[in-house]
């Protein structure tokens, strides 16, 4: 059950690789940061092996984090005062794309089966790993939640950002699918 929740998990996150590309304030960094975390997605549910899916989490990891910093040079240079401009000047896209980032690292490790991240996390899983995975399942449903209020945002007038508003709501379901496929 958990394995077809992983694989169905895949066609909401191609959906919102569709939207990233489709975008009309997308970056190109962003498109390729999404198609990135779809690759590693398929390998670890497919058990394709391209990467180890501890390396694949910390890929997706440092992805994260070099397109928040991007997206925060970017905006202090054009000013970010727009709308979508968040906490610190920093595109609350740019926010959830790096948040999802690092939601489905933490997601991917904890995948049962998926190519050797049980083994390896199997040690955590027996000495406190229930608390760490109730911590991520808890961060991951936070997440999917802000996902959520951000297609409601972009969806509102003046904005009615639909392609963007698709992508979140496309990244919250596709998160809970794995939330679920991990809690089972």
């Amino acid at each position: 059950m958990s394995e077809l929740l992983h694989l169905s998990a895949l066609l909401p996150a191609a959906v919102g690789v569709c939207c990233t590309v489709g975008g009309r304030r997308r970056r190109t960094a962003d498109a390729v940061l999404t198609a990135v975390m779809l690759v590693a997605m398929a390998d670890v549910s497919l058990r394709i092996g391209m990467l180890h899916p501890l390396g694949w989490c910390a890929l997706l990891v440092l992805l994260a984090i070099s397109g928040a910093v991007a997206a925060r040079r970017g905006s202090a240079r054009v000013g970010a005062r727009g709308p979508g401009a968040g906490w610190a000047g920093v595109h609350l896209s740019a926010l959830h794309l790096a948040l999802g980032l690092i939601t489905t690292a933490a997601l991917l490790a904890l995948m049962p089966g998926g190519g050797g991240a049980s083994a390896s996390v199997s040690s955590v899983h027996q000495h406190g790993g229930d608390v760490l995975r109730s911590l991520v399942l808890c961060g991951a449903a936070g997440y999917a939640g802000f996902a959520v209020w951000l297609a409601v945002q972009l969806g509102r007038p003046p904005k009615r950002d639909v392609l963007g508003s698709i992508e979140s709501s496309s990244m919250a379901a596709s998160v809970l699918m794995m939330v679920i496929a991990v809690a089972v």
